[in-house]
């Protein structure tokens, strides 16, 4: 989790101050999310200094990507509000939905900059069981018929042990290096689909 960032910008006497919070979820809490931020945009209405709030959705089809930005007439309105109860109370639950970090950034200013919100790439979720057991399927069976029938001048000669780990052999490499790549290309859309 990040520490807040003070950035003192531009030449008010008394400067505006803003505070940033980024977070991504899940699609499936976007419904809870949206009540945090409702009860949130109530408390920040009756609280001293309070400017305004906008919400930025960013839905990148792994997860939803949210960053809030609360303004304050000063530091001291904004410092306020972080350390009372009604700002702890629905930034605390809001903050748990967060599958990774949360990062805060404060500033201050007429001039607001926000360092850039870096995250580490979530893993793409594998494709469905049936589907990775049915692409093996078609990249495997075939290429065994054929191996069999081709190999079977070598593998009549030998043991059937060793006639057999000639084939695996083979398979695995050709399946390796050429059909299941060529078929994971060609079924990439399928295969990601719900």
């Amino acid at each position: 989790m990040k520490d807040d960032n003070l950035l003192d910008v531009g030449h008010d006497t008394v400067p505006s101050a803003s505070y940033l919070v980024s977070l991504r979820i899940n699609h499936s809490a976007i419904d809870r999310l949206a009540t945090h931020l409702s009860q949130l945009n109530l408390l920040l209405k009756d609280h001293a200094g309070f400017e305004s709030i906008d919400i930025v959705r960013r839905d990148d089809g792994q997860g939803v990507e949210i960053f809030c930005i609360l303004r304050f007439k000063c530091k001291d309105d904004l410092e306020s509000w972080k350390l009372s109860s009604d700002g702890k109370a629905i930034l605390n639950p809001t903050e748990a939905l967060s599958v990774l970090d949360v990062t805060r950034q404060q500033a201050c200013g007429s001039s607001i900059w926000f360092e850039p919100v870096v995250r580490l790439p979530i893993p793409p979720k594998p494709p469905r069981l049936w589907k990775r057991w049915l692409v093996s399927l078609v990249a495997v069976y075939p290429a065994l018929i054929v191996l069999i029938y081709l190999l079977k001048p070598i593998t009549s000669k030998v043991a059937e042990p060793i006639g057999l780990l000639l084939v695996a052999t083979v398979l695995t490499g050709v399946t390796t290096a050429l059909i299941a790549p060529w078929l994971s290309k060609r079924l990439h859309k399928w295969l990601i689909s719900n």
